[in-house]
């Protein structure tokens, strides 16, 4: 096999005493797990140290390419970013036809990544039989990026990561999607529109485990069916229906027209977390939730929009947001005979807040714990709110004898 070399920059001249070089003495297998741990930039520069190294980089089976580390001792001129895209271009075209293990790429620079190459990395990825593919894209940047059909019939993938920032992703699906050992789905910044084929994705993961979906947008969807009975990890945060997106900062705001989970569906998730507000249908959406999840044990809930509560000398007076009424939906919750931990970020004594908690106390039979920080920072009068909130809270029943809860 003859020498392949890319065009980098090179590192300083190493002076190496073959006497005590004891790494080039290891075997491939484990020299490609030391260089799995490198950017691709570091590993390719490792080719000028022996023969011994001349070609190791070519049968690696993780690729790692990273912008910054690329570019951290160029000025970032426009061509130095050009290098880092042909240097992508490079590594692929040189390196063995081998399976693939991962595939990732982060690129974080002001000037555009074409489209086109990055839909040729990944069907170049696909037809290596790529298992785990992260594409972290967090610059701000004005385009689309189509992605290609064959990224979801592709079934030797186990990971799929997504990742973008203020750059949304409109994600066109086939009809026909497999993906039957994918087991971690992570999308960020990706524009769902058909209701039916994106159901049809999150249902065609047999295997799926981790689902993070996270500022997405459901734009006219009415519904959105999560159905897969192996799934154990579960975020969805600050996702919108794509209406007034800048006074929307919720997680599930209307599970009803946003989310449908069908009975005891997700058998296997044990920990539960959400970014979400206490609006009535928030609290639906949680309950819904809770009630697919029998077996969940721990629950972390992150409030980002809360009522307020301030007292104008003793005169308690409460300054509601828009969805501060409590709505009763008539969805109650099935006793949790699983759950033991629960923390609330950001809660006040509104009437939301309290009505979840109780709801909460009456049907957590085992709950060992509840943690509960909340927001006072703003308030007026701290300690005379906080004694009014325990003493609410107090009265409160609970179905468990042994659970404690702390304030802070």
């Amino acid at each position: 096999m003859g020498s392949r070399n890319l065009q980098i920059p090179s590192p300083k001249k190493l002076k190496i005493d073959n006497n005590g070089d004891r790494i080039s003495t290891l075997p491939n297998t484990l020299l490609h797990e030391i260089l799995a741990l490198l950017d691709m930039k570091q590993v390719v520069q490792t080719s000028v140290l022996s023969t011994r190294w001349r070609d190791l980089w070519t049968s690696i089976s993780t690729l790692n390419f990273n912008s910054t580390v690329f570019l951290k001792s160029t000025k970032k001129a426009a061509k130095d970013k050009d290098r880092f895209i042909e240097f992508v271009d490079q590594a692929l075209l040189h390196h063995d036809n081998s399976s693939l293990k991962t595939f990732r790429l982060f690129y974080d620079e002001r000037r555009r990544l074409p489209p086109k190459r990055v839909y040729s990395w990944i069907r170049a990825l696909v037809r290596r039989n790529v298992q785990e593919l992260d594409i972290h894209i967090p610059a701000y940047l004005t385009y689309c990026l189509p992605l290609p059909l064959c990224l979801f019939t592709c079934e030797s993938l186990r990971v799929l990561k997504l990742r973008f920032e203020s750059l949304s992703i409109l994600l066109t699906l086939p009809k026909f999607i497999s993906l039957p050992f994918l087991k971690t789905l992570h999308l960020e910044w990706v524009d769902f529109v058909d209701v039916k084929l994106t159901s049809n994705l999150l249902s065609s993961c047999p295997d799926l485990e981790s689902l993070i979906i996270v500022y997405c947008r459901f734009a006219e969807m009415k519904n959105l069916v999560i159905f897969n009975l192996k799934l154990k990890h579960l975020v969805i945060e600050n996702c919108s229906d794509g209406e007034d997106e800048c006074e929307k900062d919720y997680c599930l705001e209307s599970p009803v027209s946003l989310v449908e989970v069908r009975p005891l569906q997700f058998l296997n998730l044990r920990h539960l977390n959400l970014i979400t507000w206490l609006s009535g249908d928030c609290i639906h959406a949680i309950a819904y939730l809770l009630n697919s999840s029998p077996n969940v044990e721990s629950l972390n809930l992150k409030l980002t929009k809360r009522d307020v509560y301030v007292f104008d000398g003793d005169e308690e007076v409460f300054h509601p947001t828009i969805a501060s009424k409590y709505q009763d939906t008539g969805l109650t919750l099935r006793c949790m005979y699983n759950l033991k931990y629960v923390e609330i970020q950001g809660i006040l004594g509104c009437p939301n807040g309290l009505k979840f908690l109780e709801v909460l106390l009456k049907n957590a039979l085992v709950l060992e714990k509840m943690v509960i920080f909340t927001f006072t920072e703003h308030l007026p009068n701290k300690e005379k709110w906080l004694m009014k909130f325990i003493e609410k809270l107090q009265k409160i029943s609970r179905a468990s004898s042994s659970t404690s809860i702390f304030v802070r």
